[in-house]
């Protein structure tokens, strides 16, 4: 019963902290299309109204540039920075002679650890059933511990009174052999029913 409530506890805690784990990634990547979907709508709104600068609220998430049929470019604030494509993928979309082309950040785990650091909530919960989980593998240890081997073999009291009536019949046999037979035999037969 003991093991089913440890193992019990264990899987609630891996499952605590894997929805967690699921929740708050969900959140960060959540909270990063948010990010690359304002740019872009603020990106549109200005160039609609012929901009050809654009500032970005969210510059750390995405670059735009922007070609028209007719010459045109406009581009976001932040494309003039030099930038890590590595940490960037991108989108090109051509129609006509026109073209946009959309950078934009990829998750990292630097960025999801800040994440964290902003959101206390998901990053108590992930902490805390770290450390739950690993309370419970050093209870476990702790209680699985190897006991030494013991020198003698546990035996009830009634088969040892039994055996040492044994010994005594079988001492008694040269004095009186047919009696100490018999008794030898039910003490042999009591032993055996029992051990069935």
């Amino acid at each position: 019963m003991k093991r089913l409530l440890v193992f019990l506890a264990g899987a609630v805690i891996l499952l605590v902290f894997g929805a967690t784990f699921i929740f708050s990634f969900w959140e960060y990547s959540s909270q990063m299309h948010k990010s690359v979907l304002r740019n872009v709508a603020t990106f549109m709104v200005n160039a609609a109204e012929g901009r050809n600068f654009v500032n970005l609220p969210d510059p750390d998430y995405s670059l735009i540039a922007l070609k028209t049929k007719d010459g045109q470019r406009f581009i976001s604030s932040n494309m003039n920075l030099p930038f890590d494509s590595t940490f960037y993928s991108s989108v090109r979309v051509s129609v006509g002679e026109s073209e946009a082309t959309i950078y934009y950040k990829k998750p990292t785990p630097t960025d999801y650890v800040m994440f964290l650091a902003s959101k206390p909530v998901y990053a108590g919960m992930l902490l805390a059933s770290v450390f739950l989980f690993i309370s419970l593998m050093l209870y476990v240890a702790a209680e699985t511990k190897p006991t030494p081997a013991k020198s003698k073999l546990a035996v009830d009291e009634r088969f040892m009174d039994k055996l040492k009536a044994l010994r005594l019949t079988l001492a008694t046999m040269k004095i009186i052999p047919e009696e100490s037979a018999k008794e030898m035999r039910k003490v042999i037969d009591s032993i055996l029913k029992e051990s069935k």
